[in-house]
């Protein structure tokens, strides 16, 4: 092609030099799509025992001068006899807590009524186990608390007698062992509390998740979460495990260029419902900058020359490109094309400026913009009209906006698959890692900046935030 050329300095009979849309960007402000992502929560039972059995006092109680029928008294010490047992059956916790039962018991001597001149004593060793089933029950501030129920068997119910007395010692030691199990469930509480640690764990990665994240140093690439809610399903208890799936829901967004400003932080909410389903949606932009978009209209338009269908003349007139640039206009994208036309052996020459106005729209399956509904805009149009009326029916409008698209789907899968790189592990900082897989892209709208054509898409996926591996607290 030869080299093109001010189309105002074409020796013509007619110019075109219309004003043209103004230059503007488009405001509009496209919401975001809301993730829910996963922090499982889980405790293995065996780790549970082992710091129950460990935690627990070996002395469970200890009573002098005891009570009892028939004017008898014992001092009466209850210890625990061997490891506590626990498992997870029928969605609840099952603890067997084995204890010793030392007793001594002692009847004063009845001189008044003769029965017996002196002190009547016995010795009882014997043992019995508490059965407590805890269904464990997350409230709404991330506390577990439990709902227990108790039960015992003895190995042998101890039998006292003394001379000619029976004495029921059951039915006094049971109640005051049965009044220490407040205190013993609510150790157990804390125990499960510690191990699960879910309030600790939430707030964590309510905050952690806030901090943008790096996904890739070329191009620059970050991950920005601005979280909304927390939510938490039922306890789950079973054979080996006791867990939950508790989630954080907000707006995951891939972000371009240098390190964004964590978001105002937030007090960590109470606990939200769980959703039906969780899902990461997360949220990108890639762009088509003005300059690349130019460059690349250059390629397609300047220097080549279309044929214009004319009804007024026999053959088709040819228009050859000098110049070509794009740019915004609201909501538009404008092509400005200098140009020269001059029908074979007419007086109908003409060259100049043509403003051509459409609506940017995304082709879906190239994965390009494409301009659609595009026509002259209103001073180009009049100007025509009064001068060389035969080019506004000359289709030249379709045939520039057939070369008018811009691509974006390798940039797009290259940042699809520099997410998908880091989300195999991604550090959050101070703790935690997010692991995830992005599936299926969905393309969403077009903004127009004042540099670039701006498309928004959503990659669906799952995520999970692991909250185990933490780094030790720093000390006081």
């Amino acid at each position: 092609d030869a080299a093109t050329v001010d189309p105002l300095d074409a020796d013509v009979l007619n110019s075109i030099e219309p004003e043209g849309p103004l230059r503007s960007a488009d405001p509009a402000n496209i919401a975001l799509k809301e993730s829910t992502i996963i922090i499982p929560i889980e405790v293995e039972i065996s780790a549970l025992t082992e710091s129950i059995n460990k935690d627990l006092p070996q002395e469970v109680m200890r009573q002098d001068d005891l009570e009892l029928e028939h004017n008898a008294t014992g001092d009466i010490v209850v210890t625990r006899n061997g490891d506590i047992k626990v498992r997870g059956e029928s969605g609840a916790l099952k603890l067997d807590i084995p204890l010793r039962i030392k007793a001594d018991i002692e009847i004063p001597p009845k001189v008044s009524l003769k029965i017996i001149d002196r002190t009547m004593r016995k010795s009882i060793n014997t043992a019995l186990t508490f059965h407590i089933s805890l269904v464990p029950v997350l409230d709404d501030e991330w506390n577990i608390t439990a709902t227990p129920t108790i039960d015992m068997t003895w190995d042998e119910p101890p039998k006292v007698k003394l001379g000619p007395f029976n004495i029921n010692i059951t039915k006094k030691i049971e109640p005051r062992i049965k009044d220490r199990f407040p205190d013993i469930i609510k150790q157990i509480e804390q125990r499960i509390s510690e191990r699960a640690q879910t309030r600790s764990k939430v707030e964590q990665a309510w905050s952690r998740l806030a901090q943008p994240a790096s996904v890739s140093d070329n191009p620059p690439l970050w991950l920005v979460v601005r979280p909304t809610k927390l939510f938490g399903s039922d306890l789950v208890v079973t054979e080996e495990h006791l867990g939950l799936s508790a989630g954080l829901q907000g707006r995951f967004e891939l972000v371009a260029g240098s390190r964004p400003a964590a978001p105002k932080s937030k007090p960590v909410p109470n606990r939200s419902p769980a959703p039906a389903t969780s899902a990461l949606k997360l949220n990108m932009r890639v762009d088509v900058q003005f300059d690349e978009a130019n460059k690349k209209l250059d390629e397609q338009l300047e220097g080549k020359t279309l044929e214009a269908a004319a009804d007024m003349f026999d053959d088709p007139v040819p228009v050859r490109i000098e110049q070509a640039e794009v740019y915004p206009s609201g909501k538009n994208l404008v092509v400005k094309v200098g140009f020269i036309a001059d029908p074979e052996g007419e007086a109908y020459d003409v060259a100049g400026w043509l403003f051509l106005q459409g609506v940017p729209h995304i082709d879906h399956k190239k994965r390009e913009v494409v301009l659609k509904e595009i026509k002259y805009d209103t001073t180009t149009n009049s100007m025509l009209v009064n001068t060389t009326e035969w080019l506004i029916h000359s289709e030249v409008e379709e045939k520039i906006a057939e070369r008018t698209h811009f691509a974006f789907g390798e940039k797009l899968d290259q940042r699809q698959g520099e997410a998908n790189q880091r989300l195999k592990g991604l550090t959050l900082e101070n703790g935690g890692t997010l692991t995830g897989k992005l599936n299926s892209v969905r393309l969403g709208d077009i903004i127009l900046t004042e540099e670039a054509i701006v498309i928004t898409a959503t990659i669906d996926g799952e995520a999970a935030l692991n909250m185990d591996k933490m780094p030790p607290k720093p000390a006081p």
